[in-house]
């Protein structure tokens, strides 16, 4: 990941484009709230030869269950041991930034002094982690491809919960997304970035006179989705890559969905969440980025 975003209070999205925009993190609207119930415009599915994804995740949450923390859960390591062989066992607490390392290392000694197991099962080429937790079960792949080959591992994995946790219900579900747009790989390096990325989008890289001096830039948005499909928690900025040191404009989009759920509603739910995701990121972009990618229909 190339640049961190802090956290800040949500607001809701206002989608017109006003000239604060341009320096602030979070947008407020300023109309009535069914003016934002919008959907994003359909386009073609495609898959893109020069793919910017840095990673794709998928989250699942549930009640908590405590057996899950109380004992190794060595039946679904089982279960799941033939695409994930690798284990590690992780702390979820979340250290603030600026923690010194030895006081981090101190809490990763002591898991089951200060709780908050996590469970990661990685793949043998170490593209595909499985995290489970208490409350939780998330896939993410680095190597993304097709949506259909991560929903084939997910289904998979939510089968061997089912089988031997068996969750009475499921609440937060999500699909996160982080591209990370370089112009050197796609050709693109005397173009601004106000002509590779929508100016609801790039900020102040739209503003001509000032967008070559800008450095780094970050923007923050929550989208409320139409139909009770969700929400998109959007993140956009302006970064340096490492290690290449090039310039990156990031796009980061979280959608989900807090409604309860049963095992049967999740995967489908989720095709919905990916579809959204699929569109909000196209309409980012412009048309001089997108034939950059060089898509191929679906």
């Amino acid at each position: 990941m190339y640049w961190e975003f802090p956290n800040t209070p949500k607001s809701r999205l206002c989608i017109e484009l006003h000239e604060r925009c341009l320096t602030q993190n979070w947008v407020v609207g300023e109309f009535e709230e069914e003016e934002v119930l919008v959907a994003f415009p359909e386009t073609q599915r495609v898959v893109y030869e020069i793919n910017t994804l840095e990673e794709v995740k998928c989250q699942i949450r549930f009640p908590p269950i405590l057996g899950i923390e109380a004992s190794a859960p060595a039946t679904f390591q089982e279960a799941v041991r033939a695409e994930f062989p690798y284990f590690e066992l992780k702390s979820s607490v979340k250290l603030p930034a600026g923690v010194p390392k030895e006081v981090a290392q101190v809490v990763e000694r002591n898991i089951s002094i200060v709780g908050g197991k996590s469970y990661a099962f990685m793949s043998e080429d170490r593209n595909w982690t499985l995290s489970l937790s208490k409350d939780g079960l998330s896939l993410s792949c680095r190597r993304y491809e097709r949506w259909e080959y991560f929903r084939e591992r997910l289904s998979r994995a939510l089968d061997s919960l089912a089988t031997t946790y068996r969750p009475t219900f499921y609440s937060h579900v999500c699909v996160k997304y982080k591209n990370s747009v370089r112009r050197k790989p796609l050709g693109l390096e005397t173009s601004p970035w106000s002509e590779l990325v929508q100016p609801w989008v790039c900020g102040t890289l739209a503003v001509s006179s000032v967008s070559s001096s800008v450095e780094a830039m970050q923007h923050k948005c929550l989208i409320l989705l139409p139909d009770q499909i969700g929400k998109v928690e959007a993140n956009f900025g302006l970064g340096v890559h490492q290690p290449t040191e090039e310039s990156a404009f990031i796009i980061e989009a979280h959608v989900f969905n807090d409604a309860r759920k049963e095992r049967t509603d999740v995967l489908p739910n989720l095709d919905t969440l990916h579809k959204q995701a699929r569109l909000f990121f196209r309409w980012c972009i412009t048309d001089q980025l997108d034939r950059a990618m060089r898509p191929s229909s679906v």
